[in-house]
């Protein structure tokens, strides 16, 4: 699982890097690959089943 949650954060911090015009909210990945961005962290129940998203600290949350 920290490997899962290591790459997890490795995935958001390099989108980042290269969006740095949403510097806060959550990053949203999907079997690996990055698929959107929020300003808040919001329903779960409304991503895909199995998402995640990172925030800027890298606390990674499972929807």
């Amino acid at each position: 699982m920290t490997q899962l949650i290591e790459a997890l954060r490795a995935t958001a911090t390099k989108w980042r890097a290269g969006n740095q015009e949403h510097p806060g909210g959550v990053v949203l990945v999907w079997e690996g690959v990055v698929y959107g961005w929020k300003n808040e962290l919001r329903d779960p129940e409304s991503e895909r089943p199995g998402a995640y998203a990172v925030d800027k600290a890298g606390v990674v949350f499972k929807a």
